[in-house]
C-alpha cells in the first residue's frame, strides 16, 4: 500500500517569511523547533500569532501526523489533544497526514514513517544534498506503508514508547554523571587553590 491510500496529505499553513509571535494571537503554530528529541510537541515553546492572508486554515486535529518536508532526519509526530482547546496550525515545513481509518493507529503511522522501508524510499527519491533532504508531496504520498493487525500496531507503539522513555532516562543519567564529575573536578581545583598549590 501507499501512504496516499491510507491518509490525506496537506502542506502546513503558508506563512510568507518569519512567523511573528503575538500575545494577542488567535492561533498557535507548531514549528520544527517545537519537536522534542522524543518526537513529541513541546507546546510551551509554540508561538501564538495572527494568521496572515485569507487562506482558510487547516486546523490541526488530535491524531494528525506531522512530517517534516525538509531536513536531515525522517520522522513522524502525532498531534495530541492539546489542539482540541487551542486553534493550531502546522508551519509550512510540515506535511499534515490525516486518516479516518479505523484500522490505523496514528502513532503507528508516525513510527512507520521513520523506519527503514520509508527512509530508503525518501533517500532514493528526495531532492537532496548530503545534509538536507527536500521531500515533495508526491514522494510522501508514494511512500510504502504496511497495515498489520491492530494488536500488532499497539504492541509496536507500546514498545516504541517504552524505548523512548528508556532513552530519556539514560540521557538524564548521563547528564547527572557529567554534573557529578564536573563537581568533583571543581572541588579538587578549589581545594588546591585553598592550599596554595
Amino acid at each position: 500500500m501507499l501512504i496516499s491510500t491510507v491518509a490525506s496529505v496537506a502542506l502546513g499553513y503558508p506563512f510568507r517569511g518569519a512567523i511573528e509571535g503575538r500575545t494577542d494571537g488567535d492561533a498557535v503554530v507548531v514549528q520544527m523547533r517545537d519537536i522534542t528529541s522524543s518526537r513529541t510537541i513541546a507546546w510551551d515553546t509554540c508561538v501564538r500569532t495572527v494568521l496572515p492572508g485569507r487562506k482558510v486554515p487547516n486546523w490541526l486535529r488530535a491524531g494528525d501526523v506531522l512530517f517534516p518536508n525538509r531536513g536531515s532526519q525522517i520522522y513522524g509526530v502525532v498531534v495530541d489533544t492539546y489542539v482540541e482547546q487551542h486553534r493550531t496550525v502546522a508551519a509550512p515545513h510540515f506535511y499534515v497526514l490525516r486518516t479516518g481509518r479505523q484500522d490505523l493507529i496514528p502513532e503507528w503511522l508516525a513510527w512507520w514513517l521513520g523506519q527503514a522501508p520509508c527512509v530508503r524510499h525518501f533517500e532514493q527519491t528526495a531532492q537532496s544534498s548530503t545534509q538536507v533532504r527536500n521531500i515533495a508531496r508526491t514522494m510522501l504520498e508514494d511512500a510504502p506503508v504496511l497495515l498489520p493487525s491492530m494488536v500488532q500496531q499497539r504492541a509496536i507503539v507500546a514498545l516504541d514508547h517504552a524505548m523512548a522513555r528508556e532513552r530519556i532516562l539514560l540521557e538524564q543519567l548521563a547528564r547527572r554523571n557529567r554534573d557529578t564529575m564536573t563537581a568533583i573536578a571543581n572541588d579538587l581545583f578549589s581545594d588546591r587553590l585553598k592550599s596554595g598549590l
